[in-house]
């Protein structure tokens, strides 16, 4: 899953870090990403391997950086 994070001019923010979990064919929680770069995204892999027809969706469930106020949610997004 690709995440990007924006401040709340749609600005991106370098060296965030996102957490959340996948689902449909995957259940995997992410407790940290690796930081976003100077595009604000950042790749977010799951360790788990599936053959066939699979369904992968994500949800971010916190944004931590040091200029960003405290994000509480849940944004989810499915391919």
């Amino acid at each position: 899953a690709v995440v990007v994070v924006q401040d709340d001019t749609g600005v991106p923010v370098d060296a965030a870090v996102v957490a959340g979990y996948f689902q449909q064919s995957f259940s995997e929680t992410i407790a940290e990403s690796d930081p976003t770069g100077v595009d604000g995204s950042t790749t977010i892999v799951t360790s788990t391997t599936l053959k066939g027809s699979v369904s992968v969706g994500f949800c971010v469930t916190s944004i931590t950086h040091s200029t960003l106020n405290e994000w509480t949610g849940e944004v989810c997004a499915s391919e």
